[in-house]
Formats: C-alpha cells, structure tokens, sequence
C-alpha cells in the first residue's frame, strides 16, 4: 500500500501571487480550502520551460445535476453520475465555481499510498496455480481483473497466456505518459491492443517502482510456468497508471493538481468501461489510500465508487500497513487528561482530535526546563475560518503549529479538530514532546494521521492508545471490498541462497501491521483477510535493470526474449488485496452477476475465521480468511447438499476425461472409498465403490447436461475424503 501528498508537495513549491476573490469554503474540500484561502498559484512550469495555469481535477456535486454551472466556469465535464461530475478546470475558477447557487460541493483529494507462491494453498484455490483442486473452468476466464497501481511492466511473460503465448493484457491507461499530443485521455494516454502495449512496453514509472507489477501478478499473472503463478492466471487484465508521491517527480507542476482522488475515479471507469465494451463481469484491486478525515473530503469520492460498482463490477482495496501504530485513543469524561508522546522522522506531524465538548490541548516538550503550551479549542473555534495558527520558539528552534475545527461530517454535533506542527528537524526524536487532551467535562477521541506515538520513562502515565480505527480510504468506502494481511510464512530464500525472515506470525494468523477498524463513522472494516506477509511474484524487468546489486527481497530471475525479468517477495495488505481481487474474479467466473453485497455474503458464508462462529464480523479479520473452493461451493447453490464436504481431498485430484470422472489417488487407497457425483439440483448422478488398494476410480458420466458439478469422495482415509468440483 502506496501514500501519496502530490497537492500538499506542489503547495510548498509553487510561486503564489495574489487572488481577490473570495470563495465559500464550506463547499469545499480540504486541500482545495487551503489553495483558495491562501493566495492562489497562477502558473506551473512545465517540463517544456513554458508556463500554464494549473489545472485541477476534481468531484463537483450540483444541486439539478447539470453540467452548465461547471461548464460556465471554464469547466471540461469528463464524466457523470447523477448529481455528481467530474471535470477539470483552471484552479483560479473554483473559488468562483464554488459561490455558485447551483454547485453544493467540490471535492478535489490527493493522498495514496502502495499499501505468493502458497497462497492459492491457503485460500482454497489451488488449481488456481497447481491446476489440481478446482476445475480449469475456475481460473477466471471471461472475467477482467482490473489493477490501478504504479509501476508496470507489460512485457514480463508472466501477462501471457501459458499456451498461447497470447498477451491477456487489454488495455492500459497510463495517467503518466508523455504521449499526449494525440490522446483523448484527460491526462496521460491509453494503449489499446498488443501491438500498441508492447511498443509502449511499460508505465513511465517502471524504473521507479515496480509495485504495479507486483500486484498485477498476485491477481493475474500466469506464473511462465514456475510455481509463482497468481489466481486468476486465465482471466484479461486492465491497468491503469496512476500518480503517487514516489513518481510525483515526472509530472509537471502545471498538471500536478489533476492528479486527485477524481482522476483514480476515472482510472476505475476506464477498467469498467473497457470491461463492459468486451462483455466481461469485472473486479479492480486496489492496493493504495491515505487516511479518513472528519471533513468529508472523500464523500463525493465514495458516492461515485458506489454508483460505478454493482453486479459484475467489484472493487476490491487494501485496508492498510498501520497495525504496528498506535492510531487511536480516547479520554472518558470524567478524567482530568489523557496522552501520549509523538515523533515522526520527518519536519511534520498530524493528528486528529474529535468532542462535542470544549477540551485543552496541551503540548509539552521535555529541554532544560519544561515548556508547555496549553490550547482550549474556544480559541480555534473563535479564529478566522476556525483556524489557529501560532509559530513556537522551543528553546531557540522555530515550529509551527495550526489547528482547525471543523463539523464531523458523520455527526453534526461533533466537532474535529486538525493538529499539526512543523519545524525544521525531525520533530519528537531529538527533543521529547508529549501531547494531551484536557478538561473533565469532555470526551475526547485521537487519531493518527501521521505520527509515532511511543512511551516514555520523561513520564510513565502517557501510555494509552491501540491500533485500531487505522483502515484506510477507499478500502473504508462502503461499497469497496476492504482487505487486511494475514502471515504464514515467515522466511523465504532468496537469490543468493540467503535465508530472509520477516515474522509477523504463522498458521493464517492476522498479520500485525494489518490495518483495524473500525471506520471513523463506526463501521466495521475490513470485510475479509488473505496471505499478505512474504509473498512472491513478477517483478518489473525495467526496474531490475537500473540496479547495480539485486536487492535481497529477489529470488529469482530469468531470461526471456533477450531480456531479464524475476520474481520478488513483499509483504503488505498491498499484497492481500489482488488475491481477494484474483479469488472474487473466480466467483465472479461462476456467477458475472455477483455484486459488492454479494461478495459480501459470500464472504459470511465461506470465509475461514480463527476463533468465533462463521459468520462473525469483526474490525481485525473482518469474516475470516477468504476460501475460495468454500465460496464456489455457495455461489453454486451446493454448500446446502447432504454430505457434500466443504474442503478439497487432500490425497485425491478429480479431473474429466472422455465423459468420464477420474479420480487419481497420490498413493493406493488404504480402506475402501465411494465416489457421487452431484448436480447442483442435488441429483445424484453417478455413484461406486472401489475396493482398498485402488489409486485410481473411473466413473462415466456421458449422459450428464453441460455444466458444473460436485465430485464427493467418502473414506475411511481422512485424505481421500471432500469434494471437488468439475466441469462436465
């Protein structure tokens, strides 16, 4: 998972000059509030030398649903759902934009970040990648899996059909390429076809950052015929490039503040539309965000993901990386104060604070004798636009502090505050700084955005906190399929025979960096948990050649068509995500119609819980561990028959041949077993017996209709027993 600040870098590094206009703030989002209250940038330079009036991309929500009122303000409409639009206009036009009558809200965000050998074992999808436990007819053909990510290397042979050779990439929209002259894309160019893929070769960023690669291959990739193949490795694949904060560097200042939660909504809609054109059910992983606020800056955001996704279209996302912090506190009423020191190895720190009561915020740093700074939030609440702003001398060291109120857009009678300070060393690590919340008569509620909150011997009752309500955006949006992280493996080999370890626990257990929730407005997140802890897969052949020393996380690499490619490990619900996303392709092979909700049910049905009863919610494993045979069998209306069992035979691979069932037995049977087929009417279709001694059972099945079916194999021999399905 991926953090992004393109709109908070661009307004360090932009020249400013001076703006009259005024504009009604409460319209806007929050980054787009401190470009209009501050005087406002009138021209980028472009890597041409030219100058350019910086474009912004953003959501904007009209009271009759037109597009005349963004239109009228120099506006380009790009796309629409109801009420809302997307549009692009010169960023001088919103403060103008946002005093119109018929406009409600504009909404322009930036902030994401790049939040498997075995894992097709551990979620019961095995012939996903072995071709052993499920039938071929699951291995996501006729579905599109969309990845919106950095980094992507077209050519590695792991995005080619095995027998064919044929490249089963579709479509790509890279929001980074140069080529623009001729492109009708809002920003960037899309590549369409293999001929156009492979001149185009790879995203601009690929010698940056190979993530893209990486994800697209956990949920799609082909394997080149090694054991690192992904899940849905028959199934077409949409990429689009998108911007972050690591190749923020090619992008011109003029065109920086495009790049927005907006223009990710239009990455989506350009996977489903491609989807649709070609007749496929679709999902798209995800694996990037930033966090939730208070303010509402991605409401209109969530609203359009909800109005793109329904039956056949999915969106799946990481939940986060923040599992190790402390996220999130609270001081009851009736306690005097409540705190924790903060750090951060950086010159800023953030957090969020929320009440309905009036409470202290107090800062105290740790020098030669104690300095402490006590603010009431009356004082913010009484500023100019409900800001504070202050600069702190701190023993001759300059820091700057600013706080902001603002209503929770989740309860009106709440109001959240935005703290943050900047300084010029990386605050908290050389001089200790502790924060509190103060006042009996509030309740008081804290969440990281950005810090390290840690505990100090300078005082040992500032030790409260835990790692929940840390679940990013979008995977907190309603309508998308949040993802955490569990942990299996521990260490893996890599290139050089080194032994590697990363131990976040064995045996499925929830990895310790996985995001919790719940979600700031309460809600439980994620929905669901798959392997995510050293997980290989492809690996960009464009970053790999700008190295001097293979990194230690890669363990293998090859030679195809004169270049080389490999295979890396990582580790991140970056990584959990695209195996949801490849497993959902699955369901969807077996029903195009399945909808979020779907999933949803699917995932309460079949999911594989530690502790608690199927079915359980809950904010660190949502439903449990994704089970992909588990889920096939519900969709399929089979998990309701008598006897048929909800896990695969370990000793035993079903496969059709000739009209007929084949079962094939690892090593001669050790007792008697019977082999039914089942239709998914629960008719029985065929049934034997087959003696001790037998390792391999015929049944003819010829007169049987086309369709899906459940082999069902009963034993004294726990290895031989479960069922499998098969297509006849």
């Amino acid at each position: 998972m991926i953090r992004n600040t393109l709109l908070y870098i661009l307004l360090l590094t932009l020249p400013f000059a001076a703006s009259g206009q005024t504009a009604d703030l409460s319209k806007l989002s929050g980054q787009l509030r401190e470009l209009v209250a501050k005087p406002q940038p009138l021209c980028g330079r472009a890597v041409d030398g030219r100058t350019h009036e910086p474009v912004v991309c953003a959501f904007v929500r009209t009271a009759s649903g037109g597009t005349a009122a963004v239109e009228s303000h120099g506006g380009r409409v790009l796309a629409t759902f109801g009420d809302i639009c997307i549009a692009d206009m010169p960023l001088s036009a919103v403060s103008g934009l946002s005093l119109d009558r018929r406009v409600s809200r504009i909404e322009a965000q930036r902030g994401s970040m790049p939040a498997l050998d075995s894992v097709y074992i551990q979620i019961g999808a095995a012939d996903a990648y072995a071709a052993r436990r499920l039938p071929q007819a699951f291995d996501g053909a006729g579905v599109m899996v969309g990845v919106q990510d950095v980094g992507f290397d077209m050519t590695h042979p792991t995005f080619r059909d095995a027998a064919t050779g044929r490249l089963r990439i579709r479509g790509l929209w890279d929001q980074l390429s140069a080529d623009t002259a001729d492109s009708a894309m809002p920003v960037g160019a899309a590549y369409e076809g293999e001929d156009a893929l492979m001149a185009y070769a790879h995203t601009r960023d690929a010698a940056m950052i190979y993530h893209g690669t990486h994800t697209a291959g956990i949920a799609a990739g082909g394997g080149c015929g090694t054991r690192y193949r992904g899940i849905a490795f028959a199934s077409d694949i949409c990429l689009v490039g998108n911007a972050v904060t690591t190749n923020a560097a090619l992008i011109d200042s003029a065109d920086l503040y495009k790049y927005t939660y907006a223009m990710d909504a239009l990455g989506f809609k350009y996977i489903f539309d491609h989807a649709a054109a070609e007749g496929k059910p679709c999902v798209i992983n995800f694996s990037e965000g930033s966090t939730q606020d208070f303010r509402g800056d991605d409401v209109l955001y969530y609203e359009v993901l909800s109005r793109m996704c329904g039956p056949g279209r999915i969106i799946v996302a990481s939940a986060g990386n923040n599992g190790l912090e402390t996220n999130y506190f609270r001081k009851p009423r009736g306690t005097a104060s409540t705190g924790v020191f903060v750090k951060r190895w950086a010159p800023s720190l953030a957090f969020m604070l929320k009440s309905e009561a009036d409470f202290g915020i107090r800062f105290k740093a740790y020098g030669p004798t104690p300095y402490v700074l006590t603010l009431p939030t009356t004082l913010v609440k009484e500023s100019p636009d409900s800001t504070y702003a202050a600069h702190l001398d701190i023993y001759g060291t300059g820091y700057d502090l600013t706080v902001t109120a603002v209503t929770s857009c989740y309860d009106h009678d709440e109001t959240a505050y935005e703290v943050s300070l900047s300084g010029p060393t990386r605050i908290g690590w050389w001089l200790p700084l502790s924060f509190e919340v103060t006042g009996e008569a509030a309740d008081v509620e804290f969440y990281n955005v950005n810090s390290t909150v840690y505990e100090s011997d300078r005082d040992p009752s500032l030790t409260c906190g835990d790692n929940t309500h840390s679940v990013i955006s979008p995977a907190s949006a309603p309508c998308v399929i949040g993802v955490g992280a569990t942990a299996y493996r521990t260490h893996y080999t890599n290139i050089r025979g080194e032994t590697v370890t990363y131990d976040t626990g064995t045996g499925g257990a929830v990895g310790d960096y996985s995001s919790r929730g719940p979600t700031l407005d309460g809600r439980v997140k994620p929905e669901v948990v798959a392997p995510g802890t050293n997980i290989i897969s492809a690996y960009s052949s464009y970053h790999l050649e700008t190295l001097d020393e293979l990194p230690d996380e890669v363990v293998a690499t090859f030679e195809h068509d004169g270049r080389r490619y490999g295979w890396i490990s990582g580790s991140g619900t970056s990584m959990s995500s695209p195996a949801v996303a490849g497993a959902i392709a699955l369901w969807l092979q077996a029903n195009p119609q399945l909808s979020p909700d779907g999933v949803r049910e699917v995932l309460k049905a079949s999911s594989t819980r530690r502790g608690g009863a199927q079915g359980d919610l809950d904010c660190e494993q949502g439903y449990g561990e994704i089970n992909v045979y588990k889920g096939l069998l519900h969709i399929l209306g089979i998990d309701g028959l008598p006897g048929i069992s909800d896990h695969q035979p370990d000793k035993a691979a079903v496969s059709v041949a000739d009209g007929h069932v084949v079962v094939s037995l690892d090593a001669p049977s050790r007792s008697r077993f019977t082999v039914r087929v089942y239709g998914c009417d629960g008719s029985l279709v065929a049934a034997a017996d087959f003696p001790e001694g037998t390792d391999r059972a015929v049944l003819p099945v010829s007169a049987a209709h086309h369709g899906v079916y459940v082999v069902q194999l009963s034993s004294g021999d726990k290895a031989v027993c479960g069922s499998s399905l098969v297509r006849l």
